[in-house]
């Protein structure tokens, strides 16, 4: 049996699979039993291409599967540069890829309409996301962050109401500043910048944003401010506490100050007008 995930149908086509043997597959790849699941990765290859492995047909890659690990704790990834993610995927775990330090590029495939969530915060290199063509949940913001549109019906995405996902962690105009402009975004997804390394955090033009979500912008160690030009403050989570950690100073429209302060009372002490 051959699965074909990205058509409807191979009536009349010329199919040609290519599988991998266990013997071939990448070192330091550990795969399920069934072939279906990326359980671990521990090898030292800069650049992975699923597809070019035979491990396109691959649907899952398993939560923390490129995180190392080292008596028990996890450490950084110092490798892996590049990864193309498989054209069969489905479902990709929280945490695949977080701490990967030199991870400098990902492919989204076309088929992949799955979530993204918490997979790749520390990502600190992280520079550019592709989006193959015909994806249609993801997309990129006018700053090359990664975005998902959302779901009006089954199958079908709003180009116009974006979810930030996942932010591009070291943009090639400034790497200590952090802009957020794109109008469509709505909602920041939690851990979308999570341990990030930039000074300033600029969000601006998102006059629809309506939630933040917890550990968005999370910096252990602090020393970075945050300048934001919603008038209206978006919600935060149930716990606001974890969404700024680190940041010095929140600066939001003058005429906002009140209402921030009241929104985010965690956060009153450093909200102040510009």
């Amino acid at each position: 049996t051959v699965e074909y995930p990205n058509s409807t149908s191979v009536k009349g086509k010329t199919i040609t699979a290519v599988f991998a043997s266990r013997a071939t597959l990448p070192a330091g790849l550990n795969l399920s039993s069934d072939g279906k699941t990326i359980e671990k990765y521990t090898g030292t290859s800069p650049t992975i291409d699923f597809n070019d492995r035979g491990l396109g047909c691959v649907e899952e890659i398993a939560a923390n599967a490129f995180r190392k690990e080292s008596g028990g704790s996890f450490i950084d990834n110092t490798t892996i540069k590049e990864v193309v993610l498989p054209n069969g995927l489905k479902k990709l775990g929280s945490y695949a890829f977080f701490d990967c330090k030199v991870l400098k590029k990902v492919t989204i495939p076309s088929g992949f309409t799955g979530d993204i969530n918490e997979v790749f915060p520390g990502c600190t290199a992280l520079e550019q996301y592709v989006i193959a063509a015909g994806n249609p949940r993801y997309c990129r913001s006018n700053q090359g962050h990664l975005c998902s549109k959302k779901e009006t019906a089954p199958g079908s995405y709003d180009p116009n109401d974006l979810t930030l996902v996942s932010v591009v962690f070291k943009p090639s105009t400034n790497p200590t500043i952090l802009k957020i402009t794109d109008s469509r975004i709505k909602e920041i997804k939690n851990m979308a910048a999570e341990f990030h390394t930039f000074t300033k955090i600029q969000i601006s033009g998102l006059t629809a944003l309506s939630k933040i979500y917890q550990y968005a912008f999370f910096r252990s160690g602090g020393g970075y401010e945050v300048t934001i030009n919603t008038s209206t403050p978006p919600a935060l989570p149930e716990d606001p506490s974890s969404v700024f950690v680190g940041a010095t100073k929140i600066k939001v429209p003058s005429g906002s100050v009140n209402a921030y302060k009241a929104a985010w009372t965690n956060y009153a002490a450093k909200i102040e007008g510009y």
